[in-house]
């Protein structure tokens, strides 16, 4: 027999697996009738995505952490929905510039989707799944070496246009470009 630590243990395992199998079936899947990912035509007023990119490396970064957003979006936190509301308000469609821990890095035709760990947050929710998944634009070989060698657990900074917060535990970025390491 499990002691009662065992089971709450055992329970909260069954919990973060059965979190992220969601996310990742989330993120797999993407939208209906396609795959999810922002097309070069949703950067901002239709612009080339060399315009586009223009722009977001000119912008001045919204200062809102990614801390900050998975705080407010995490799954058993204590934000409400008008404070979520506010969040998103202020976030999608502007510019952030993050570091990130790599989760997983595609090759997505020209450009790679680039998924993060969890943001890690102090909160005592019962489910911190809140991350981000980025499509960059390379721009130039040392932007592809770079995106090709990093690893599950390697720090990454991006810059890009916040396109939305999936189901509240994805923020989406794009389209966006590699700042550093």
């Amino acid at each position: 027999m499990l002691s009662r630590v065992g089971r709450t243990a055992v329970s909260r395992a069954i919990q973060v697996i059965g979190a992220l199998c969601l996310v990742l079936l989330l993120v797999g899947c993407g939208e209906i009738g396609g795959s999810g990912a922002p097309a070069a035509s949703d950067a901002p007023a239709q612009m080339s995505i060399e315009e586009a990119i223009a722009a977001i490396q000119s912008a001045t970064p919204n200062p809102i952490t990614p801390e900050a957003v998975a705080e407010t979006f995490v799954l058993g936190g204590t934000a409400t929905d008008v404070q979520r509301e506010l969040m998103e308000k202020e976030l999608v469609g502007s510019v952030v510039e993050w570091n990130l821990v790599v989760y997983e890095v595609r090759r997505d035709g020209n450009r790679y989707e680039l998924t993060s760990q969890p943001i890690e947050i102090k909160s005592t929710a019962p489910l911190q799944m809140v991350g981000v998944v980025a499509w960059i634009q390379p721009q130039g070989p040392e932007d592809d070496a770079l995106l090709q060698r990093v690893k599950t657990g390697d720090p990454i900074r991006i810059r890009g246009l916040v396109q939305g917060i999936v189901l509240r535990t994805m923020v989406q970025i794009g389209p966006g470009v590699v700042v550093g390491r």
